[in-house]
């Protein structure tokens, strides 16, 4: 008769892994894009940085770069250190335009907290301009000394279809509805961050 650390027929004992480097998270099955039914497992370096899902609601049409690029997608892997998100927002919509954003890391745990530094806020770390600010604004290194600070408002009671169920998401998560320019063909955005170990 054979030990217990004998593979037997019929277990998975045989196909477990384990990395002393890195780590193994595991998404639900209405977390994949393909739907209900499904998981995915995957291997993540923990030194290359944070995963995480940038989430914004805005009453507009917005463009959203991460360090000087532009994104397609809101999900990205972050680098330790500080990042800056910039946003151009046009076709403003509604009698008081307001925007919403986080950092939610994505790590298949729903239980983990927003980026504290993300998080919208009237703190004075959210900047912005109506004047076009011409090239090389979205790149860390631009000078906004002369953009104004974004302040808060309580989010209106009626929101249209498109964000009536994100918009007190993000509120619950800590995200502070912020005021934008009304009757403006754009408004540029700026918020530095930290991604923290």
């Amino acid at each position: 008769m054979g030990s217990d650390d004998d593979l037997k027929l019929n277990t998975l004992h045989r196909f477990s892994k384990r990395s002393p480097r890195l780590v193994l998270e595991e998404f639900g099955s209405c977390e994949v894009p393909a739907g209900c039914g499904g998981a995915v497992i995957r291997w993540r370096d923990p030194d290359r940085g944070l995963p995480v899902t940038l989430r914004c609601v805005v009453t507009g049409s917005v463009e959203l770069w991460l360090d000087g690029d532009i994104l397609e997608t809101g999900r990205c892997t972050l680098a330790y250190g500080e990042h800056l998100v910039a946003l151009r927002v046009t076709a403003l919509k509604g009698r008081r335009p307001f925007l919403l954003f986080l950092a939610m890391p994505y790590t298949g745990d729903r239980r983990q907290p927003p980026l504290k530094s993300s998080i919208s806020s009237g703190d004075g770390s959210w900047l912005a301009t109506t004047s076009d600010p011409g090239e090389s604004w979205s790149t860390p290194g631009f000078d906004d000394g002369g953009w104004e600070p974004l302040s808060t408002m309580k989010l209106p009671k009626e929101l249209s279809d498109s964000i009536k169920w994100t918009a007190p998401d993000l509120q619950r998560r800590g995200a502070a509805p912020l005021v934008l320019p009304r009757r403006v063909e754009a408004v540029w955005l700026r918020k530095r961050f930290v991604v923290e170990r």
